[in-house]
């Protein structure tokens, strides 16, 4: 056990750090985050191809009005869920982040006796 109080600090700086990384990783995997960002790089790795190509533009250009409302009314129902879905997850993150507080706490308390 360290006796200087830097190295106690440091000790209890990278606890910090790894908890927090450990934390990060079990949010993003129940979020599946890592999975949505692999999958929203793709896409726009797709589309930046396809405007290189000039390949769509011209289909967009020509679509009717009724067309073009249904795209936008199903942007904005999909995004409607996406909302509605991040606030039912609100306990979870709630709980995530009391379990958070409460193993800091538990760290503070060992260190400091």
């Amino acid at each position: 056990m360290p006796d200087t109080p830097s190295a106690v600090g440091w000790v209890y700086l990278a606890g910090l750090v790894l908890l927090f990384l450990v934390c990060r990783e079990i949010v993003c995997w129940y979020f599946k985050l890592n999975e949505i960002t692999s999958l929203l790089r793709q896409v726009r790795d797709r589309l930046s191809s396809m405007q290189a190509y000039g390949i769509g533009e011209e289909a967009a250009a020509k679509a009717p009005p009724a067309v073009q409302e249904r795209i936008t009314s199903s942007l904005e129902r999909g995004w409607s869920w996406i909302r509605g879905e991040w606030s039912s997850q609100r306990p979870v993150i709630i709980a995530v982040l009391v379990f958070v507080v409460f193993v800091v706490a538990v760290v503070i308390g060992f260190t400091a006796s």
